[in-house]
């Protein structure tokens, strides 16, 4: 797990574990468009990421972003903040005990 974090893993590694447990719950990756912490409190988001967002510099890079306010780079199609698509998918939740099925809803910003 060594691309997604740089932490010492609190397992013991003789134990057969397949999930990196460092203990941290944020996303240890920065924002892209200003360098400050990702807002995400999903450790392993990155890993769920399947969209990218195009930079300034050409560069598609995965949309860790902050929850501060940006100066936007591309002209604005819509009045205000930039548009925000809500792509909504059926995702199952297993654990020991049980299997549930719930709506996950992930938000893809459009510039």
């Amino acid at each position: 797990m060594g691309q997604i974090c740089d932490k010492k893993c609190g397992c013991d590694k003789n134990d057969g574990h397949t999930q990196h447990d460092c203990k941290q719950k944020k996303c240890p990756f920065k924002c892209v468009l200003c360098k400050n912490q990702c807002a995400s409190i999903d450790h392993f988001h990155d890993l769920k990421l399947t969209t990218t967002i195009n930079l300034p510099t050409g560069q598609d890079v995965k949309p860790h972003l902050c929850n501060l306010p940006h100066q936007c780079f591309k002209e604005c199609s819509e009045d205000g903040i930039c548009y925000l698509k809500i792509v909504k998918s059926d995702k199952i939740y297993s654990n020991r005990f049980e299997n549930f099925k719930y709506i996950y809803a992930e938000q893809n910003t459009m510039f």
